[in-house]
């Protein structure tokens, strides 16, 4: 039932002194959170000033007393009013190696009420920039251009871009954003490889296997008709020879597929150097590999990624991390996805156990090109042992094709 009487008619003039209330508590707030300690030691002196004139009527008091009502006066204006602007962040290359410095432009344009001076605040790989631009006319734009250094491997957030607002005595401050976060992708740093294995190369129809089908693009040999062949499947020509129906035998093909395992385990490396090396590799590798147009697929705990694209491979390698992942149960995934992989690459650090290894290896087509790149940061370069691999050592990133041409992985 509806509500009737001065009850009823009183409830929107409520909601209306509510709504009133809350917009002032806001400001109340914004106004303390913008003075600064400079400004409260101001307004503190000017209250005990004018305390001390009204008390004792002292003129001294009261004169400073005004003049920092004027200097908070003139602050309030030049802080809290609407300043319409519109600012902008562009990370520019937003993918680099790593070891490669980067730059981010940031620009204000004005709207209808110059700027005077804007600073604009940066946050740069965890370090705070403050701009301060050039007076900047309605209509008109600046831009200013932050040397981003060399990062390493990894994901790096640019920004926000950040507008702080003060009076020439920084008595008030007021910040506003202006721009979002960008993203600086730093890719591994990557070795040229010669061309994979020429037993691996790949093309429209497939890498033939040695696994029989009834139905497939690589034709093997005849056979005589049993029951329940596909006619379509008849050879007649060949049937009218013999007097017997004889069917065409092929055998499945392959699609070229490669499979990069990255281990990403702590334990398995000496330290942080040796996993970016062991980063490297597997992405020299992938890269190799979708030259030689093969279909990647690249895991590495939770990455997981497969495409023919270069830049999307190297920007999955860009959110690498470690872990405490198990090879083994990665490499059943692995697997699983890329069950026709051809090429099979596993790389791991110099605390890995051989044993699992072997395991892991075990998950993939016993048919297939498995290559082990053992990282041991440090030591000599050689090729080593394995069963069910072709392994090499790695002990220098620029070690590794030609280790991967004398193991006999590349030509």
């Amino acid at each position: 039932m509806a509500r009737s009487g001065p009850r009823a008619r009183g409830l929107p003039a409520l909601r209306g002194v509510r709504g009133v209330g809350r917009g002032l508590r806001r400001l109340v707030r914004a106004l303390v959170g913008s003075v600064t300690p400079v400004g409260r030691s101001v307004l503190l002196i000017s209250l005990l000033a004018w305390a001390v004139h009204h008390w004792l009527g002292w003129l001294e008091f009261g004169v400073v007393a005004a003049i920092g009502a004027c200097l908070l006066a003139a602050a309030l204006v030049l802080v809290l009013l609407p300043q319409p602007a519109h600012g902008r962040l562009l990370v520019e290359p937003n993918r680099v190696t790593a070891g490669e410095p980067a730059a981010a432009e940031v620009s204000v344009r004005a709207r209808w009420v110059p700027l005077v001076s804007p600073t604009v605040r940066l946050e740069v790989a965890g370090e705070t920039r403050s701009i301060r631009l050039p007076l900047v006319l309605p209509g008109a734009e600046r831009a200013e251009i932050i040397e981003v250094p060399p990062l390493p491997r990894g994901v790096h957030p640019v920004g926000p871009m950040i507008h702080l607002r003060t009076d020439p005595l920084g008595l008030l401050r007021r910040r506003s954003r202006w721009a979002g976060v960008e993203e600086l992708l730093v890719r591994p740093r990557l070795t040229l490889l010669r061309a994979l294995d020429p037993g691996l190369i790949s093309d429209l129809e497939g890498v033939p296997s040695d696994h029989p089908a009834t139905s497939d693009l690589a034709f093997h040999a005849l056979r005589e008709y049993v029951r329940g062949d596909d006619l379509r499947h008849v050879h007649w020509r060949s049937s009218a020879k013999a007097a017997t129906l004889l069917v065409r035998q092929y055998v499945e093909t392959r699609r070229s597929e490669a499979t990069v395992l990255l281990d990403d385990d702590v334990a398995a490396y000496a330290d942080g150097a040796e996993f970016e090396v062991a980063v490297s590799a597997a992405a020299s590798m992938a890269v190799r590999a979708m030259r030689d147009d093969f279909d990647v697929t690249l895991v590495c705990g939770d990455v997981h990624s497969s495409s023919r694209s270069v830049d999307v491979l190297l920007d999955a390698t860009c959110r690498i991390t470690q872990g405490s992942s198990d090879l083994r149960e990665r490499a059943r995934r692995a697997a699983a996805s890329g069950a026709g992989s051809s090429l099979v690459v596993l790389v791991t650090g110099s605390g890995c156990d051989p044993a699992l290894l072997r395991t892991a290896g075990a998950e993939f087509p016993a048919d297939a090109l498995r290559v082990l790149v053992r990282v041991e940061l440090g030591q000599p370069s050689t090729i080593t042992t394995v069963s069910g691999f072709r392994p090499v050592v790695l002990g220098r990133l620029d070690d590794l094709p030609a280790l991967l041409t004398s193991s006999g992985v590349a030509a």
